[in-house]
């Protein structure tokens, strides 16, 4: 693609910025002052569907969960426990973390969201109290049973999956109080560096191969969050797509969330004037890469964010080495882009729909099960 007249003019302004950065302000630029940054209004997480209340999607997910703990318990056979128990703990880590996830993510504090610790633990020990009912099953299964092989392995898969993705989640959304070998707390916020996250992202590393799609874009997209804070980023940032290619439809919208994090990666690493020029290519290819109007407007907003925050960086590094001129235009941008982007009655920004693939459906009823090949039902991501 060829880039367009604003990624140009970002280039050649940057390069005149960070060419020489320790050569000392002119007289000229040394009082100039950079204009009040506007603060940001509040902004929202898109609707799914026809659902723009997230607190009522919330309980829907809930109450969805209950049946499914509820048909397990009143199932005879282990193996269809099993299923409803798998089921039940992919939906809470699927949609009823998604909103915690992607407001953390994107750095919003939607007022539907209860991001709070005291909210997401009790989910995150549901899913896993779950996850553990499921293994004791099958445990006790192999054990007693002889159940058709592949219809066990296709459960143990997805257990493995699920409790790989469960750790995960607990460490990017929990990770800020967890406590070193040592019992010391991170210096820095966010999750990364924690022992949790060291520990959730080397689970996460044999689903990278995994051969659905979604399960290895997630398995990416999580463990680059977690690993966002090695001092070697360039690692890290190989773990996800190259910004501007064409994103497989299968691996939307983890593949998009990755794109924006190798922006917000190549930013901390220094590159704040490539980030952004990647940022505003990003934004004008979501014409190629989503179909729907209202979602590739809130992904465009979703998208300026970064972009925002990204300059929001680079304004206070340019405080700090005196470069009042660039910090200027920095504050500008930013001014600017709340301004055309948040406009009253414009918001909202995409969402992940779902925090991790659904990999784990509900078993089908009895009398629809096959006779001779028991997982010929077999949903995948």
């Amino acid at each position: 693609m060829i880039p367009n007249g604003k990624t140009f003019a970002l280039a050649f302004f940057a390069f005149a910025v960070q060419a020489d950065p320790g050569e000392p302000p002119s007289t000229s630029t040394i009082n100039l002052a950079a204009p009040p940054l506007t603060v940001l209004p509040p902004v929202r997480l898109g609707p799914i569907g026809e659902s723009a209340d997230v607190a009522a999607y919330l309980r829907a997910v809930t109450n969805r969960v209950d049946g499914l703990v509820r048909q397990a318990e009143d199932a005879t056979e282990p193996m269809t426990r099993v299923g409803f128990f798998l089921a039940a703990a992919n939906q809470i880590l699927a949609y009823q973390l998604e909103p915690a996830c992607t407001c953390e993510f994107l750095g919003i504090a939607d007022r539907q969201v209860a991001a709070d610790e005291d909210k997401l633990r009790p989910a995150l020990d549901r899913a896993d109290a779950l996850l553990g009912k499921a293994q004791n099953e099958l445990t006790t299964i192999s054990k007693e049973t002889e159940p058709p092989a592949n219809h066990l392995r296709e459960s143990e898969y997805r257990l493995e999956t699920l409790q790989a993705f469960a750790g995960a989640l607990r460490a990017y959304l929990l990770g800020r109080k967890d406590p070193g070998p040592g019992g010391e707390l991170p210096a820095a916020p966010g999750p990364s560096g924690t022992a949790s996250a060291r520990r959730a992202a080397l689970q996460l590393s044999v689903l990278l191969e995994d051969p659905h799609h979604q399960v290895a874009a997630a398995a990416a997209l999580w463990q680059a969050c977690l690993r966002s804070g090695a001092p070697d980023l360039t690692r890290v940032m190989s773990l996800l797509p190259p910004a501007l290619s064409d994103p497989p439809a299968q691996d939307l919208p983890f593949a998009f969330f990755s794109k924006l994090l190798r922006c917000r990666l190549l930013a901390s690493s220094g590159g704040h004037a490539a980030a952004l020029a990647l940022a505003v290519q990003i934004e004008d290819r979501c014409d190629d890469w989503l179909s729907d109007e209202a979602e590739r407007a809130d992904a465009v907003r979703a998208a300026t964010l970064i972009e925002i925050q990204i300059l929001s960086d680079w304004h206070q590094h340019l405080a700090v080495s005196n470069q009042a001129e660039a910090q200027q235009w920095c504050a500008q941008r930013i001014n600017t882009l709340i301004e055309e982007r948040f406009p009253e009655g414009k918001r909202t920004v995409l969402r992940l729909t779902s925090a991790i693939p659904v990999i784990a459906p509900p078993p089908p009823p009895a009398h629809l099960l096959p006779n001779k090949t028991p997982d010929s039902n077999r949903e995948t991501p």
